[in-house]
């Protein structure tokens, strides 16, 4: 599981954050990708995104999965976030007023293919990517395992 904490005013780009997944030799197997974009249209923060699964090494040959996601239940960028590999509610969001969403990765034609994947997983590592330079100004980050 991984968690976000951030806060406005940040300004407009993207902000993404991958889980990998490693077999015992050190091998990707699959990742998670959450991509955030962030812009400001009429004073307001819009917050729209991708949630996605992807398949790397030996399971390269397997459909990922991609959708495109309006979050308009982020009024902003003060949330917690929690990857979950292993559920369905694969991403999942604490706002800053304490209301929990999930986004379902289940619905996937290859959701199975992915828990097969996991089967082979030992071990994992969190990846952020952002468009702006001085996230660090905007954002604190904490990663955990929770479950594996």
């Amino acid at each position: 599981s991984s968690g976000i904490n951030a806060e406005w005013p940040l300004r407009p780009g993207y902000q993404g954050v991958n889980v990998n997944l490693y077999n015992g030799n050190g091998t990707r197997l699959g990742h998670t990708n959450f991509i955030i974009y962030a812009r400001i249209e009429d004073e307001e923060v819009l917050l729209t995104g991708y949630k996605r699964f992807y398949f790397n090494g030996p399971w390269s040959g397997n459909r990922s999965c991609s959708e495109y996601l309006n979050l308009d239940y982020l009024e902003d960028f003060n949330f917690e976030m929690i990857t979950s590999v292993g559920s369905e509610d694969m991403f999942q969001f604490t706002t800053s007023s304490g209301e929990s969403h999930s986004e379902s990765m289940g619905d996937c034609s290859s959701y199975s293919t992915w828990q097969d994947m996991l089967l082979e997983a030992e071990s994992a590592d969190l990846g952020i990517i952002t468009w702006v330079s001085d996230l660090p100004d905007y954002f604190t980050t904490e990663y955990t395992v929770m479950q594996f």
